[in-house]
This record gives C-alpha cells, sequence and structure tokens, in this order.
C-alpha cells in the first residue's frame, strides 16, 4: 500500500527545516518590498502631483505682499487720564489699535485717497480666492458688478479690507500692517497709505480731545474765577469790619467765618485756579501741536519677488501629496489583491507549508548547444530553454530555489516513502511543467534515477519539447498496447528519462485511465526502478478528472503562480485533492519577483 495521509496538514520543522518561516509583524523589508511593488503606482502619482503643481504655478496669478510697520510708544501720556496714573498698554489695548485700523474710517480713507473705487482689483464684488488667483484683474476685463454711489465705496472698503493682514509683531508694540494686491507698487502705496491714515487720524483724535479739554477747562476756570473774587471780598470785609454776611456757597451760613478760613479759602481757590489755568495752557499747546502715541517706523516699499504662489512651498506640497496619493493607492491595492504571494499566506489559507519560492527566469540567458535530454526535435524553443535551466545555469537564484525543493522531497522520501510525485496546479500556465522538469534534472544532476510522467493530456507540453515524434507512450503501456521500455525515452547523460503522452485528437483518451489499477501496478513498477517518478499532473480546477491519479500518488505538489492564483482558488483545490484522498506535500510559488523576497531568501539563492 502507498503511504498517503488522508488530509492536508502542515510537516513539522524538522522536516521542512529549508522552509523560510515568515514572522508576524512588519520588517524593513516588507516595507521596501511593498515600494518595489507598487513603485509605477508611486511615481506615477508623484509625478501626477508635481505636474499639478508645476500647472498651478504656471498659471496662478502673481501677488505682492508690501509691509508698512507703526510703533505704539506707551511713555506719551494720555490727554483723558487719572492724573495719578499712567495708563499702560497691553495686549487688549494693541488690539484696538489693529480694530482702528482695519476701521471703515481708516479704510475709507484710504479708498478715497488713493481712488480705489476705480481701480478692477477692488471696485468689482468680493471674488473667491481661486478666483482672485486665475483671474488677474486688468483694465480690459469688465467688471463682476458695477454699483453706484455709497454701495461701490462700500464693496471697494471691504475688498481692501480683504487685501490687509494687520497684525502685532511678536510682544512689541509694533504693529505690522501688510497689503498683498496684483501689482507690487500698488501694494507699497496702500500699505503707507494705511500707515498714513491711521497717524493722520491719531492726529485729529488727540486734535479733538485737546480741544474738548480746553473747552471743559475754561468754563471750570471761568467759575473758580467768580468763587476766588467772591472769597477775596468777603475776606476784605471782615478784615475791614464791616460785618459778613454768608453767601449759599458756604457751609456755615448760620455762624460767621474766621479771618483764617477766609483766607484759607481764598488760598485753596487760587491754587486750584493756577493748576487749572496751566492745564488749559497745555492743552491749547496741544491742540497747536499734537503729540501722538504711534509712528511709522517702517515705511512699504515695493517687494522685490511675489508672496503668492510660493513655488517652492508649492512644488514640495504636490511631491508629497503625490507621494501619499501614490503610497495611498498602493495600500487600497494591496488589500483589494486577492493573490497568493507569501508562506504565511499559503499557511493561513489551506494550513500547507510552502516548500519553495522559484523566482522568475530572465529569458535574456544564453543556453550551450548540447541539450540535456534527448529530444528528436528542434531545440530552438523558449519552453525547451526553460525546462533545463537548472542544469544550464547551476549557480543561478532559479536552481537554488529548485536545489531547496530537492532537498525537501529527498528527506521526505527518506522519512515518508515519498518517491512517486505529483506536479499539478490550479489553472494553466502556472509553472507546474517548468518545476517538474527542473525539478528531475535536479534529481538526475545529483545521480538519482528519475523518470518523468507527462500525464497532462490536453497540454503535453513535456512530451512536445522532449519526444515531440514520439507514436507510443503513457496510454499505450495502460492498455497493454505497448511495452514501458519501448515507450520511455533514455535521457542523455546526467538526465532523467521520460515517459511521454500521445494525444490524438481524433481519439481523445478518458482520463479515467490514470486513476486505473494498470495505472496504480504500473507505478509501482515504476518505483522499483527508480528513486523518483515526477507525474506532471494536469491542471485541477479545468479538468476535475485529474484529481483520481492524486490518490494513487506518494504525494502532490501545489505549484501557485505568485501574484496571480488567487487564494479562494487554492483553497478550493486544497479541498478537492483532501476529498481524492490525495497527500498534499506542500506548495511551491512559482514565477516569484526577485524584490518581493527577503533577504535571507535572495541569499540562499545564491548560496545554492
Amino acid at each position: 500500500m502507498l503511504n498517503r495521509q488522508t488530509s492536508a496538514k502542515p510537516r513539522s520543522r524538522g522536516e521542512l527545516d529549508y522552509v523560510f518561516q515568515e514572522p508576524e509583524y512588519i520588517r524593513y523589508a516588507d516595507i521596501v518590498a511593498f515600494f518595489r511593488r507598487y513603485s509605477f503606482t508611486i511615481l506615477a502619482f508623484l509625478g501626477l502631483g508635481v505636474c499639478l503643481a508645476a500647472f498651478y504655478i504656471s498659471y496662478a496669478t502673481p501677488l505682492y505682499t508690501a509691509r508698512a510697520q507703526l510703533l505704539i510708544d506707551p511713555s506719551t501720556s494720555q490727554f483723558i487720564q487719572d492724573r495719578r496714573t499712567e495708563l499702560s498698554l497691553d495686549a487688549a489695548k494693541i488690539e484696538s489699535q489693529i480694530a482702528i485700523i482695519t476701521s471703515d474710517t481708516i479704510t475709507g480713507a484710504v479708498v478715497e485717497r488713493l481712488k480705489l473705487k476705480n481701480d478692477p482689483e477692488f471696485r468689482s464684488g468680493t471674488k473667491s480666492v481661486l478666483r482672485r488667483l486665475f483671474s488677474p484683474a486688468s483694465e480690459d476685463a469688465p467688471a463682476v458688478t458695477q454699483p453706484e454711489g455709497g454701495e461701490q465705496g462700500r464693496i471697494a472698503v471691504e475688498n481692501l479690507r480683504s487685501h490687509m493682514d494687520v497684525r502685532r509683531s511678536g510682544l512689541s508694540y509694533a504693529i505690522d500692517i501688510f497689503v498683498t494686491t496684483t501689482e507690487p507698487e500698488k501694494s507699497a502705496r496702500i500699505a503707507n497709505a494705511v500707515a498714513d491714515a491711521y497717524e493722520r487720524d491719531q492726529v485729529a483724535a488727540r486734535t479733538r480731545a485737546a480741544r474738548q479739554w480746553s473747552e471743559w477747562l475754561e468754563t471750570r476756570i471761568h467759575r473758580l474765577r467768580g468763587q476766588l473774587d467772591d472769597a477775596a471780598r468777603n475776606l476784605q470785609s471782615l478784615k475791614s469790619g464791616r460785618g459778613y454776611s454768608p453767601t449759599q456757597d458756604t457751609e456755615t451760613a448760620d455762624r460767621p467765618l474766621s479771618v483764617a478760613v477766609l483766607e484759607a479759602t481764598v488760598e485753596a481757590y487760587r491754587n486750584i485756579y493756577a493748576s487749572y489755568f496751566q492745564a488749559l495752557t497745555n492743552a491749547v499747546e496741544q491742540e497747536s501741536s499734537p503729540v501722538v502715541n504711534a509712528r511709522i517706523i517702517t515705511t512699504a516699499v515695493p517687494p522685490l519677488g511675489k508672496s503668492h504662489p510660493r513655488s517652492k512651498l508649492i512644488l514640495a506640497f504636490g511631491l508629497f501629496a503625490g507621494l501619499f496619493a501614490g503610497v495611498g493607492v498602493g495600500f487600497l491595492r494591496l488589500s483589494m489583491d486577492s493573490s497568493v504571494r507569501t508562506p504565511k499566506q499559503v499557511k493561513d489559507v489551506i494550513g500547507l507549508e510552502c516548500l519553495a519560492r522559484i523566482p522568475r527566469v530572465s529569458r535574456s540567458f544564453s543556453f550551450s548547444k548540447d541539450p540535456p535530454f534527448v529530444s528528436r526535435g528542434p531545440s530552438t524553443s523558449d519552453r525547451r530553454m526553460m525546462f533545463r535551466y537548472v542544469t544550464e545555469a547551476p549557480f543561478s537564484q532559479f536552481a537554488g530555489a529548485v536545489t531547496a525543493l530537492k532537498t525537501a522531497l529527498v528527506k521526505a522520501g527518506r522519512q515518508d516513502g515519498v518517491r512517486a510525485l505529483g506536479i499539478t496546479s490550479a489553472l494553466p500556465e502556472e509553472g507546474k511543467s517548468t518545476v517538474s522538469a527542473n525539478l528531475a534534472a535536479a534529481f538526475a544532476l545529483s545521480s538519482y534515477r528519475v523518470l518523468i510522467i507527462d500525464a497532462d493530456i490536453h497540454n503535453s507540453v513535456i512530451s512536445q519539447t522532449f519526444a515531440p515524434t514520439a507514436t507510443r507512450g503513457l496510454f499505450e503501456v495502460l492498455k497493454g498496447e505497448a511495452e514501458l521500455k519501448d515507450c520511455i525515452i533514455a535521457g542523455k547523460g546526467a538526465s532523467p528519462d521520460v515517459l511521454p503522452v500521445v494525444s490524438d485528437k481524433r481519439q481523445p483518451v478518458s482520463y479515467s485511465w490514470l486513476s486505473s489499477e494498470s495505472m496504480l501496478s504500473l507505478i509501482r513498477h515504476l518505483k522499483e526502478d527508480y528513486h523518483f517518478v515526477i507525474v506532471d499532473l494536469p491542471p485541477l480546477a479545468p479538468v476535475a478528472d485529474g484529481l483520481t491519479i492524486s490518490s494513487l500518488l506518494d504525494a502532490v505538489v501545489l505549484a501557485v503562480q505568485w501574484g496571480k492564483t488567487a487564494r479562494d482558488l487554492v483553497a478550493d483545490v486544497t479541498y478537492g485533492l483532501n476529498l481524492a484522498d490525495a497527500n498534499i506535500l506542500g506548495v511551491v510559488l512559482t514565477m516569484v519577483d526577485e524584490s518581493a523576497v527577503n533577504l535571507r531568501l535572495k541569499k540562499s539563492w545564491k548560496y545554492y
């Protein structure tokens, strides 16, 4: 009886110590592999981001920002204040000055002075940021709206306010006035006009305050003068002995005042009158030449370069935006990828180990003239080259991966008696025939007697490559129409033998012969003459009948194309093999991209 398992299960670490385990965490190599795999997508979005940024820079309207700077002097005393304290400027007072600068009074004065109502950039309705950037104002361009009278002035004021940016310079008493327009000279002219309008407004405010203060002082002084005259007359009358009759302004109306009290009263009125008179003198001086607590310390000049768009910043933003978009699309594609790519996925999907990862072979390799197999046909096809790649390039990464698979099968043969091995796949063109031929060649190079049986009736590439003119083969032996020795194509030198299959489209052969007693007897007989018998099975998804032979073999290896075969299809095929009572030894990933494997596997390939 053949030694086979009834269900698919992973083999022990001792049996499969050549298998490279995938860690559960994300490694640096995984990140590098991700960027290599989706490098085209990432670079495409990277280029798109840079192109969009360059397009924006080319077509955006250049804007220019000019700056004027004011200084608020905290040491200047205020006109209206408590005599005993000095008002100190804090953040709230600075914000108050900023509010004055952006008020309708200042902006309106600038609009009238510079006639901004007639400027196309200020006379139309408020534009959006994008429209303002991509639609530069010009004299020929018609305004969006043409309001009349006061409405036009209000629109100009609002537009001017939207072009201004007034803010405190750090924690200092300086206030920066930024004005941004489409012309550098215009920006400087408006910034200076705003600063000058603020300074003029402060002078006017000081003048008005000084005038009001003077008027109040004059009224108060006139009243104090009358009170001083009355007190002086009462004092003089008391001193002359003519008696004194108190008035209604005196607190003690029912008793006469003494001379000392009257003298003190007169002196107090004189002092108050003197102080008010001095204040009036100062107020008159301030009214004629008012001193303000703000002055222009930086005059705006036309900027040398544009403030928007910032070419370097926008290019950098486009670069990083394209990079993030490309990485995001790459992650999206990765999440939507249902193919098999890693040994961990193989183990998670079907519970088996990945026996080997065979890399994709470059077709630029130069082969020798003498093929390792006996062939009666031409030796120029790509398929023939691929089937003997392991002998022509024994130090290639491909040969190293096949050697790793051979080592695993030799160990399995010693421990579990695996000598009749079937190589199959879920779909055609997944590399199963290439694996079968190169694996047989690797066994033959190690002095093993190896036979390849072509059991793929519909696509017998093994037979077409190594026995294109054969008239007898596997099915003739099973039917008893030919002797086995007459159908086997002997290998040349250290090469495997081949048992081809002869297909006749006029007389199709049933796959039922592969599960017959004749096939079982043939396998037993071949195991006595050969160390290993490798059977190239048909793909299982399109031809379910290929499952019948799998139960007659010691083990089956499933070839899965890296990055192409869907995981659910691999799971379905594995389930079918289990139902057919096949011993699934493991999975071989074929056509693996070298950039997708880790450094350890690369070194292993190169070592072999």
